[in-house]
């Protein structure tokens, strides 16, 4: 490939696949009414007819002329994207600072040959390649992956990590009949409830069905320098993630994943979404997960993308001990939910009350409101102290681990080189039980930092120092 390569969209190819759809569904429109106006004279279509070019007018002359105007440049130094009609800009993305590329193609892209290409980044500024034909978006996306992979300093290419198959395609498998079994089960079991609660039950229908779906149109594969994770079904999406780029790692097992021994691995790359534009981009599919992989294959992709991280050593000990938790901490969270369940069902007693003035319903709600609450608590608490016991952050030198959590387990893993801050905090509830928090976070998005909650302060403060020397050395 030639340096200061211009590349351009499809503008034509782009705007006949965006009005095609529209073009269908107004040719059945028109049929219909042509029928039902034979009797009326066709005279009736033609002001309908004209009103619905000039709609298709205004809504493909935007697209075309914005396509139009569109350039992108790959230079030595990176990536160039031009755009604007009367308004023009240009930005420059350097090769250094992309976290991840992602190719995806809508139904109608695939029809007609396009795809675009997001260029990601840990700041705003992202680049949006739209329309390439596919010969483009490949080259360019090669480019983009060769260059910013060139001169990796973290990556140890020359340990040995055990692998079922070698790197290249698809060392673990993923299982996604087992959710499958337990999704159709539901819907055999609640079928008749769900066809009594429409719309509710069509809602959830389509939400299992989607599950479904998404599940078995996973895939991922593993090159030398990153990783490729796929969704396939109508779409098409292909995300790449540099090995280097990988802020934190954490896998989460949801009641269903557990009972099947399963797990879905996140790989978090700190990259910013692009605003989504149009109606055929929303509700896009997450794809920075890997669902239904077998909990022990999640552990060993997960470590074996640590090792490209550059991490040696992925064995953790507990440091829960050292810096222990609180025996109030499951006190304070009850505490806190209780006081927003009885403030809900209170509100939710009034109203009732004032709808149905009702004596009797009046003297049943004051008696068992009480009762309710109680059980609440009991309910709470023991949950509460189940939580605080399965509760425990591990380390060594090179990483932190959080695992948390009872019927859906989440497990974090942050290398102490991607650490972007340490903090020490206390909400109302901690401070009326003298418990602070302390936050560690990377780059990543998933909002899942470690926060380790219910400390007193000078296991809190120790903990701190500690994390903050470990991540200086």
């Amino acid at each position: 490939m030639n340096q200061n390569k211009t590349y351009r969209p499809c503008a034509g190819t782009a705007t006949l696949a965006s009005i095609l759809p529209l073009i269908f569904f107004g040719a059945i429109y028109f049929f219909f009414a042509f029928v039902g106006t034979l009797t009326q004279g066709l005279i009736v279509l033609v002001p309908a007819l004209l009103f619905g070019i000039f709609i298709a007018a205004i809504l493909i002359l935007p697209t075309y002329l914005s396509l139009s105007y569109q350039r992108y440049e790959l230079t030595p130094d990176g990536l160039i994207v031009s755009r604007g009609v009367i308004s023009k800009s240009r930005a420059t993305i350097f090769y250094n600072q992309i976290q991840d590329v992602e190719d995806r193609q809508h139904l109608m892209d695939r029809v007609f040959g396009l795809c675009t290409l997001e260029v990601k980044t840990m700041t705003a500024q992202n680049a949006k390649l739209a329309s390439l034909s596919l010969a483009d978006a490949q080259e360019i996306k090669t480019a983009l992956l060769a260059k910013h992979t060139r001169g990796q300093t973290k990556t140890v290419r020359s340990q040995k990590v055990s692998l079922k198959e070698q790197p290249g395609q698809t060392p673990y498998a993923l299982h996604p009949g087992r959710k499958t079994i337990v999704y159709g089960i539901l819907l055999l079991i609640f079928s008749p409830l769900l066809l009594i609660l429409f719309p509710v039950g069509i809602v959830i229908t389509v939400l299992l069905i989607g599950a479904i779906i998404s599940n078995y149109a996973a895939s991922y594969a593993l090159t030398s320098d990153y990783i490729e994770r796929k969704y396939q079904f109508l779409s098409q999406n292909h995300l790449h993630i540099p090995y280097k780029k990988i802020q934190d790692l954490y896998t989460r097992e949801g009641l269903i994943d557990r009972l099947f021994g399963l797990a879905t691995l996140y790989i978090e790359t700190g990259a910013t979404e692009v605003a989504v534009q149009t109606n055929q981009e929303k509700g896009r599919v997450p794809i920075n997960n890997i669902p239904c992989l077998l909990r022990s294959d999640a552990l060993a992709l997960k470590e074996y993308l640590l090792k490209k991280l550059g991490i040696k050593n992925s064995v953790t000990q507990s440091i829960r001990e050292t810096y222990p938790l609180s025996p109030l901490k499951p006190f304070k969270k009850t505490i806190r939910a209780t006081i927003w369940l009885t403030l809900l069902l209170g509100i939710s007693a009034l109203v009732a009350v004032a709808i149905w003035p009702n004596e009797t319903l009046v003297t049943t709600t004051a008696a068992l409101l009480p009762l309710l609450i109680l059980f609440i608590i009991i309910l709470t608490f023991t949950y509460q102290l189940a939580y605080y016991r399965a509760y425990y952050y591990f380390e060594n030198k090179e990483i932190l681990t959080l695992r948390k959590g009872i019927f859906w387990r989440s497990t974090l893993t942050i290398p102490f080189t991607n650490v972007q801050h340490i903090f020490v905090d206390q909400d109302l509830f901690d401070r009326l039980f003298g418990l602070y928090d302390v936050h560690v976070a990377s780059a990543g998005k998933t909002g899942m930092e470690i926060h380790i909650d219910g400390l007193k302060r000078a296991h809190a403060e120790e903990l701190r120092d500690h994390l903050m020397k470990e991540t200086k050395e």
